[in-house]
């Protein structure tokens, strides 16, 4: 027997086979967790990032505030010079947002129903809130009357609603019958001449609102336009009735506990017709 050396004694003695070399091949790689086709790539490789692994900046605490709203207040003694005297009750002619006045009371011409349909009328309510509506549903109102509410979010303490002439057509079918919607008389944008009738309506509106102004002890109240806006009642003749029937009820009131009255124009032109009947 043949001996290599003396630490491995004999050849073959003692000895596991050689395994066989492996195989040279491509590594493989470990697949990649599939992605969202809507995720964003990253500009700088044009790969898709993972939202989870970006740091996001921490939310900010979101801070409740139980405070109403309210607009902003324009006290009568700020609004331009513009007045004339009667008896002791200043009257003001001033053009702007009535909402905006911070006085007793505000006159809003209202419908019968008190529902806030259009024109002033939805821009006093839909600024005033939800609790003056909520008042409006209990109520009604005719023509020539007035009611009380508050002044919910507005600067003023009450809001009076009077109900003007409507000079609007009725709409009417091809028989010439009159059109109806959910119980309503439908009315078109053609309006005829103040009656004898709309203009005493529209006296007594302004009479029914100084009396509310004596029973609530308000010293000081804002008149819109009444009737001049969707009801079509012509501008000059509504400022002449408005300043002649305030000025006859003060003469005929003198110990009124009103002393100032704001009439509130649209326009340039409205605030001219007040100024000239004035």
């Amino acid at each position: 027997m043949k001996v290599n050396n003396l630490r491995h004694g004999p050849v073959g003695a003692n000895r596991a086979p050689k395994a066989a070399p492996a195989k040279r091949g491509k590594p493989v790689k470990a697949a990649r967790p599939r992605q969202h086709v809507n995720q964003p790539k990253n500009r700088f490789n044009g790969k898709n990032l993972n939202l989870r692994n970006v740091r996001q900046a921490p939310k900010k605490p979101v801070v409740k505030n139980n405070k109403k709203p309210v607009a902003r207040r324009l006290a009568v003694s700020n609004l331009p010079k513009k007045t004339k005297m009667v008896g002791n009750t200043t009257l003001r002619m001033w053009q702007g947002d009535i909402t905006k006045l911070q006085v007793g009371a505000i006159v809003n011409a209202a419908d019968e129903d008190l529902t806030g349909g259009g024109g002033i009328d939805r821009i006093i309510q839909n600024a005033a809130g939800n609790n003056v509506k909520l008042q409006c549903k209990k109520l009604s109102c005719k023509l020539g009357k007035a009611v009380v509410t508050s002044g919910g979010n507005l600067p003023c303490k009450k809001i009076i609603h009077t109900v003007g002439p409507d000079l609007r057509l009725d709409a009417k079918d091809r028989k010439g019958k009159t059109l109806k919607k959910n119980g309503k008389v439908v009315k078109t944008n053609n309006t005829h001449k103040p009656t004898k009738g709309d203009i005493g309506a529209l006296v007594q509106c302004y009479i029914s609102c100084m009396k509310e102004c004596e029973k609530n002890h308000i010293s000081s109240v804002a008149f819109c336009c009444l009737s001049c806006g969707t009801y079509g009642f012509p501008k000059k003749e509504a400022a002449e009735i408005a300043c002649n029937t305030v000025k006859g009820y003060i003469a005929a009131h003198p110990q009124t506990c009103v002393k100032d009255v704001v009439f509130c124009a649209g326009d340039k032109a409205q605030l001219g017709f007040y100024n000239a009947a004035a």
